[in-house]
């Protein structure tokens, strides 16, 4: 499937809980920037391309902002299968005027410790980790050299990994 095979039955009071308190476990009372720093939270290819696309970010500013919104969810929207060893699942903040939907995946790590990966980020109607009037739906590194500079950064980062 195209855009992986959703789990309808998550159940209310064991699974949906339990995904909640792992990622509780894994960003503690953690900052969002010592999160990153410490490659806690991670982000995937893909969710960097849409965050660019979707947020409009030239800064790892966003990148923090989007670390902080993941600490912040409180609801597990679905379970999905998109055929890695890992199941993502959808997450959300209740009330969240930005209504930010940010699909994570708990992956295991050389230390045999679990970190969260963003895999994606949807649905944004606006943000205040956006800048103002900058919602472009794509965005060009050869437009922004400080955008190709991320991506230079990024790229060495995945090849350590």
């Amino acid at each position: 499937m195209e855009y992986g095979k959703d789990l309808d039955y998550l159940s209310e009071d064991l699974q949906k809980p339990t995904i909640l308190e792992e990622k509780e476990r894994i960003v503690g009372s953690l900052s969002s920037r010592t999160l990153h720093e410490k490659r806690l939270v991670r982000q995937g290819k893909h969710s960097l391309k849409r965050i660019l696309e979707r947020v409009g970010s030239d800064s790892i500013t966003t990148v923090i902002g989007i670390i902080d919104k993941v600490k912040l969810t409180n609801n597990v929207q679905k379970g999905q299968f998109k055929g890695y060893p890992q199941l993502s699942y959808t997450l959300r903040i209740e009330g969240d005027p930005d209504r930010y939907k940010i699909s994570i995946s708990f992956e295991k790590v050389k230390s045999g410790n679990r970190i969260i990966k963003v895999v994606t980020v949807s649905n944004v109607q606006s943000s205040e980790i956006s800048r103002p009037g900058q919602r472009r739906s794509e965005q060009r590194l050869g437009n922004d050299p400080r955008l190709e500079e991320m991506w230079k950064k990024i790229k060495e980062q995945y090849k350590k990994d």
